[in-house]
């Protein structure tokens, strides 16, 4: 197992109120509009989901932690009705400079202003797990299947913790344009959680520090508490191609649909 001799540290709830912003679109510029529109397809095409709905209306598509609004916009390019809802002020000004139509809200992703309506929500790229007490992350899960209206379907991408303990990087480094970004990670055995720091020079030349922090929860985790209010798990892939899921797969990502009966 790979990891780093750093000590078990207190994790702040709120490192990502802070961090979603042009130096995250900018480290992450790889997950573009092209990989969100092959993983739909991937969705769609080859799996069958994200159908029109039996009586030819849009289907209603919530995509929840939405970011700047590639997979959104991908979304309403194909003909779904889609809201993207985020709380990063940045990130949504990106979003709305590409759609202004008003399908972009700026909301707590762990109290989303919605009602259960949507015939989809996807919950994609590890949008999910921030914060260091489970009982928080539980409720948050509750009420992103509690917007899934009556029959409707969720999505969740999320990290693979078996591939995450056997590959962790421990150190490495990555660019912002010139400027050179150390990071490091380590897992915190105490709060279940994996650690990404990184520390860079900001665009004023002072030394930004960031710190991401993720619950290692497994698919087992998802599917136990929302059994409870009716889903089963429809796909379980390993990575954005499609490919099932496995222990030496990097994702884990959960199709999983309501039963109808709540």
């Amino acid at each position: 197992m790979n990891r780093t001799a750093q000590p078990s540290t207190e994790s702040s709830d709120d490192w990502h109120r802070h961090w979603f912003d042009q130096d995250y679109l900018a480290l992450y510029a790889h997950r573009d509009h092209r990989e969100a529109d092959r993983f739909l397809d991937l969705l769609h095409t080859e799996h069958g989901f994200l159908p029109r709905q039996p009586d030819g209306r849009a289907t209603l598509v919530l995509d929840l932690g939405c970011g700047s609004g590639r997979h959104t916009l991908e979304l309403a390019r194909r003909g779904h009705q889609a809201v993207g809802l985020d709380w990063s002020p940045e990130l949504l000004q990106v979003a709305h400079a590409a759609d202004d139509t008003g399908r972009f809200l700026r909301a707590d992703m762990a109290h989303p202003p919605l009602k259960p309506v949507f015939d989809w929500v996807l919950s994609l790229f590890t949008s999910f797990g921030y914060h260091a007490e489970d009982s928080a992350n539980e409720a948050q899960l509750a009420r992103m299947a509690g917007l899934v209206r009556r029959g409707g379907s969720l999505v969740i991408d999320y990290l693979n913790p078996a591939w995450l303990h056997a590959h962790l990087v421990p150190q490495s480094e990555s660019r912002l344009g010139e400027r050179v970004v150390q990071e490091t990670r380590w897992i915190d055995e105490t709060h279940n959680q994996v650690i990404k720091q990184m520390v860079f020079p900001d665009h004023q030349g002072r030394i930004r520090t960031v710190r991401e922090a993720v619950k290692l929860y497994p698919a087992s985790w998802f599917l136990e508490r929302l059994a409870d209010q009716g889903f089963r798990c429809s796909a379980h892939m390993g990575e954005l191609d499609g490919r099932p899921w496995s222990s030496g797969c990097s994702r884990s990502i959960l199709v999983l649909h309501q039963d109808g009966s709540r």
